[in-house]
């Protein structure tokens, strides 16, 4: 994490977004940050506890989270847009994600997540909008022991990587992603997915030893990623 990694934390536990300007807590951020301190080894420090805090008071009763209304006169892109089905999917996954990473797996809140997930399911069982959404349900169902769902998920992210892999869209950013939520879970290369998804993030590497983003200033954010997760993956 950068020096000033807890600089935007709210007094609330929520963290404040770098990409638009408002002092409102946004869940998209507060989620991706909290990934990242569990793979930091920061799951219990003050500011992880803080941010499980805040996550228990704003699930919604149905059990998901979305983003706060307040934001909208900051202008948010779309992935953080309240009111949107798809974020409200990614976000939801991906805090389930780390909570079963903190070992509360069979906590009410990440049950009520995971009941409201399945419950907004395509009809063939797929989700609709972010790629991330799969990525984490694969790592929340390993993590609860539900390997037969765990292995579709994983399908699913595999025919992801083969059909959007060479879409100007899909960013390095979608390859440390999953293998970070991946690693959390515990799975390693021996699950095909993640053996795959290592291998093109070592494909993107440029010359140079650094990895190129088509997000304005995170080549080196997700340069520190790659370099620690291909370490540890091998």
């Amino acid at each position: 994490m950068p020096p000033d990694w807890a600089d935007r934390q709210n007094p609330d536990g929520g963290w404040r977004s770098r990409e638009f300007s408002s002092p409102v807590s946004n869940m998209g951020t507060t989620s991706v940050t909290l990934m990242r301190m569990i793979w930091c080894g920061l799951g219990d420090s003050p500011e992880c506890r803080a941010t499980v805090e805040y996550l228990r008071r704003t699930q919604q009763p149905d059990g998901r989270w979305t983003e706060d209304p307040a934001q909208y006169g900051a202008n948010p892109p779309e992935w953080n847009r309240p009111g949107d089905l798809a974020v409200d999917l990614w976000e939801t996954a991906n805090n389930a994600a780390c909570l079963c990473a903190l070992g509360l797996a069979q906590d009410p809140v990440t049950e009520k997540a995971v009941a409201w997930l399945r419950a907004n399911r395509r009809e063939d069982g797929t989700f609709p909008g972010y790629i991330h959404t799969t990525y984490a349900m694969a790592a929340v169902c390993h993590m609860r022991g539900e390997g037969v769902e765990a292995e579709r998920y994983l399908a699913d992210s595999l025919r992801i990587l083969h059909k959007f892999k060479d879409e100007s869209w899909f960013d390095v950013m979608d390859l440390t992603w999953a293998l970070i939520l991946w690693g959390l879970a515990g799975l390693d290369v021996r699950t095909e997915a993640v053996r795959s998804y290592r291998d093109e993030l070592r494909r993107r590497r440029n010359a140079d030893g650094t990895w190129s983003s088509r997000y304005p200033g995170c080549g080196p954010q997700y340069t520190l990623e790659a370099v620690e997760i291909l370490r540890a993956l091998g």
